[in-house]
């Protein structure tokens, strides 16, 4: 996954970098860096796995969550 994949999957669940380093417990520095479209390597594997696994837990709740923020 490169930062514009990511990117783009934040976009598509209607996120922000913000948002996200709270769900997934990303400190927003990190978060950022992940964002970050100038990395010329994709995104760490365990980075990766982290993020799919806390949009798979939030599934249905990101919106809710997101308003609520």
């Amino acid at each position: 996954m490169t930062a514009k994949d990511l990117r783009a999957l934040l976009d598509y669940h209607g996120l922000t970098q913000n948002a996200f380093a709270r769900i997934s417990g990303i400190s927003p520095r990190n978060m950022r860096r992940l964002c970050d479209t100038k990395r010329a390597h994709p995104l760490p594997l365990g980075a990766e796995a982290r993020i799919r696994q806390a949009l798979a837990n939030h599934g249905n709740g990101i919106s809710s969550y997101v308003s609520n923020a």
